[in-house]
């Protein structure tokens, strides 16, 4: 792995971080002294679950360097086929989850639910897929960017959230 790899890799690693621990000190500061609803977990796991696959995704492309001994074409081939089946697993929990939440959904989040986040993902995975011959990183960068952007997000609507309970 070359320095940009290694620098780009160690910030999305600090970053999913960085978003785990605010993740904790504004539930730790939050005001409203009823239980989490279920919409509020969901919000956390949201954050919570790609900041870590983030994390580890992020970390796990320099053990996997040293098993290849350096060889970028069997490193970066290992980590894309990971997070393409990384990404088909969200695809399937989405899909399952809308059938469990049929006709329960509101409107304004099933688009963002079931269309953009799966069309992200499906062009991540193509991205992947182009990436995977030429032995570039630009899939799994794309992929990883992803992630801190849905946990980012879902950071700016919690933080909103505890924003408009704190008023009442």
């Amino acid at each position: 792995m070359n320095n940009i790899e290694t620098d780009f890799l160690i910030a999305i690693s600090t970053l999913s971080i960085a978003l785990v621990a605010l993740s904790g000190i504004v539930g730790a500061f939050r005001t409203v002294k009823t239980p989490y609803s279920a919409q509020e977990i969901e919000g956390l796991k949201l954050i919570l679950e790609p900041s870590f696959a983030a994390i580890f995704l992020s970390l796990i492309p320099f053990p996997i360097s040293f098993t290849f001994d350096g060889n970028p074409h069997w490193t970066w081939s290992s980590l894309l086929l990971t997070l393409i089946l990384l990404f088909l697993m969200i695809l399937n929990i989405f899909r399952v989850n809308s059938l469990e939440e049929k006709g329960q959904q509101a409107r304004e989040v099933w688009g963002l639910k079931y269309f953009l986040f799966p069309f992200t993902i499906i062009v991540i995975a193509l991205t992947s897929l182009l990436s995977f011959q030429q032995n570039s990183i630009a899939g799994y960068s794309c992929g990883l960017i992803w992630l801190v952007m849905v946990a980012t997000i879902q950071f700016a609507v919690f933080i909103k959230r505890f924003y408009i309970d704190s008023k009442k």
